[in-house]
């Protein structure tokens, strides 16, 4: 799946390091546009860095997932990885409903009357002109938008890079792990990296 990731796209770079190969594929991987009609909604991939040293990464498109589920997400993921390296049982509880059973419940609950009412409802608050939603914004838009991006290139000093170095160990992280959350993020906000 990687080659086939990595030969859809065309790169130029210099594979360094396996840690680098893994920042290489986190790039390629969000750029790859995900098919609603095709597919998983959800991507992994596990990328092995050295025998006893991995880095998963998932990409999940906002369909399925919002902040609050990629927290949970992240909670059952890390408890049942956690569990299945001590070699005992996932943690989590089964779940007594699904998604389906809401949804056909609620479709059995919306009929007749009180589905008109809701659709007359709505039709009313929706018809005619939509007001503009006037957001503040920290700078002036272009008239005709782009969606174009950039990079900001940066170097951590010394003194920056040590903290990073004792942070990750107060947390049980490597460095190479610090530094790949901060260059993720970075390229969602280099605002929260201040």
């Amino acid at each position: 799946m990687i080659g086939r990731l990595l030969a859809r796209y065309s790169y130029n770079f210099v594979v360094a390091t396996p840690f680098s190969f893994a920042i290489r594929l986190a790039i390629l991987e969000v750029q790859r546009p995900f098919k609603l009609s095709e597919g998983s909604l959800v991507r992994g991939y596990l990328i092995r860095l050295k025998r006893s040293e991995h880095i998963i990464l998932f990409n999940m498109h906002h369909i399925v997932s919002d902040g609050w589920s990629i927290g949970v997400f992240m909670r059952e993921f890390v408890a049942i990885y956690e569990a299945f390296y001590r070699g005992e049982d996932s943690p989590l509880e089964g779940i007594s409903i699904q998604y389906a059973d809401f949804a056909l419940w609620q479709r059995k609950q919306l009929h007749g009357k009180k589905l008109e009412s809701h659709i007359s409802y709505w039709k009313e608050k929706l018809d005619g002109d939509l007001p503009i939603l006037e957001l503040p914004t920290d700078r002036p838009h272009p008239s005709i938008q782009t969606y174009n991006g950039t990079i900001y290139h940066f170097e951590c000093s010394k003194d920056l890079s040590q903290k990073l170095y004792t942070l990750s160990k107060s947390n049980d992280l490597n460095a190479q792990s610090v530094h790949l959350v901060l260059s993720i993020i970075s390229g969602i906000s280099p605002l929260l990296l201040n």
